[in-house]
């Protein structure tokens, strides 16, 4: 029994730290994301950073998670262990909802930030404020939101279009081909498929955690 209670007791201290490492990998990826899309979200108003918010909220969670676990192997607290267990089973839960929901409801999403990135070009031309958007076209080599005919669709061709959906190194130039909403989604795609990479792993980490953490509670309330 002793031989079985070290070695889960030494097993949940690894995962502990496994679980400290990932939890402050996710505040830094949160972190990023949130100096990433902030300017964005200001300009659309859409509260696209709620996600990078989240991750950091979850990492933090994660932290402290990680310390109640250690203190319950080194005290042999069954009380710890099984608070230990108990919150790491719901933020297993929380995050499985989440991703679940962000997958259903992830067309009508993208429908919704495309009307807001819509509406943020249309009201940056009015309010004569585009230097957000020359920004964009000229560093992402896109132009208007779907292309260039954005600008003629939205304002009956009596706006001209911008010299930053025009590639410079070209001669005669040419207008960028893309709009700037498939760099939107491009960037979209590849921070979820970065974060779904590492909730598959945390989430096996978590089981993992789970299970030597209850077997270790076991323990310790057998020889108590």
């Amino acid at each position: 029994m002793g031989l079985a209670v070290g070695t889960a007791k030494y097993l949940l201290f690894l995962f502990n730290f496994i679980f400290f490492v990932t939890g402050v990998a996710i505040i830094a990826i949160g972190g990023v994301s949130l100096k990433e899309l902030g300017p964005l979200d200001e300009q659309i108003n859409y509260g696209i950073t709620s996600p990078s918010i989240l991750l950091v909220v979850v990492g933090v969670f994660v932290t402290i998670i990680s310390f109640f676990g250690c203190c319950g192997a080194i005290r042999h607290s069954y009380c710890m262990l099984v608070t230990f267990s108990i919150l790491l089973a719901l933020v297993f839960i929380l995050e499985l909802a989440a991703g679940i929901a962000a997958y259903v409801k992830r067309d009508n999403l993208l429908n919704n930030l495309e009307n807001a990135f819509t509406e943020s070009l249309e009201n940056s031309v009015r309010n004569n404020d585009t230097k957000w958007w020359n920004e964009l076209q000229s560093k992402e080599h896109c132009c208007g939101v779907h292309n260039s005919t954005d600008y003629e669709k939205m304002f009956n061709s009596t706006y001209k279009i911008p010299d930053t959906c025009y590639n410079s190194t070209e001669t005669p130039r040419a207008v960028y081909d893309e709009g700037c909403f498939n760099w939107l989604k491009n960037f979209i795609e590849k921070n979820i498929v970065l974060i779904g990479g590492i909730g598959v792993g945390i989430a096996f980490v978590q089981i993992l955690g789970i299970v030597y953490a209850c077997c270790l509670a076991s323990a310790v309330k057998e020889m108590s």
